[in-house]
Parts: C-alpha cells; structure tokens; sequence
C-alpha cells in the first residue's frame, strides 16, 4: 500500500490537494468511510503521510486498498539523509541518558557532603 514514490496517486493535476474539493475536507475511500491518516515507513518513503482506507489494518480484509499521498514526494535526496538523522536522534538520546544519571550521581555526591559537614558543625 506504500510501495510507490510517485509525486501523486490520486491522478490530481497538481494544483492543490486532492482532497480540496471534498465537504469535510478529508477523502472518503471507496467503501465510502472517512479516509484515515497513516504514515509510511517504507525504506522508499519513510513518514511520508497518506491518506488510505480505514479498514486496511482489519485481520478479516485489507478493505478498499484506496491510497492517496498528501504530499508531494521528498526525492532522494530525504530518503538517504533520513537514516543518518535518526542515528543522530539515537546519539543525542543516548547521550541524554548518560548525562542524566552522571547529574543524578552528582547530586547524591552532594548530598552526602552536606549531611557530612551538618554532623561536623553538630559536634
């Protein structure tokens, strides 16, 4: 359901959304419900977001198959820096964690030194 890249798949002429003309704003599949909001995460187009049928998810039919990008394609060029950002996001979320338990540390150090010097000014 996400496989292609094209720059639409709703056959509209480019001049604006494809979903622009419809009442409430939001496509109807072709079983005739509201059309769902998903978001890709194919290798070819990861988060890319379309619009898709709300039954695709459903274990007994993968409903209507209706598909439609609501954006243009990002290119290659996205696709490839896509990868190396999320191995950034994972470094900095790493280095997060560490600088959080290293501050931790140093309050228990902390604290431990005021209660020391409170028993020395007690005495």
């Amino acid at each position: 359901m996400v496989a292609g890249g094209g720059e639409d798949s709703c056959g509209f002429d480019g001049g604006g959304p494809p979903w622009r003309n419809s009442l409430q704003g939001h496509p109807h599949c072709y079983c005739g419900d509201l059309a769902y909001v998903w978001t890709s995460s194919s290798r070819a187009n990861p988060g890319r977001r379309f619009f898709g049928c709300p039954h695709y998810e459903n274990d007994e039919s993968r409903g209507c198959d209706y598909f439609c990008w609501i954006d243009k394609s990002h290119g290659k060029r996205s696709t490839d820096a896509t990868p190396g950002l999320r191995n950034q996001i994972k470094i900095f979320e790493e280095d997060k964690k560490r600088n959080e338990n290293v501050i931790r540390k140093l309050i228990f150090i902390i604290f431990i030194c005021l209660l020391i010097i409170v028993q020395l000014i007690l005495r």
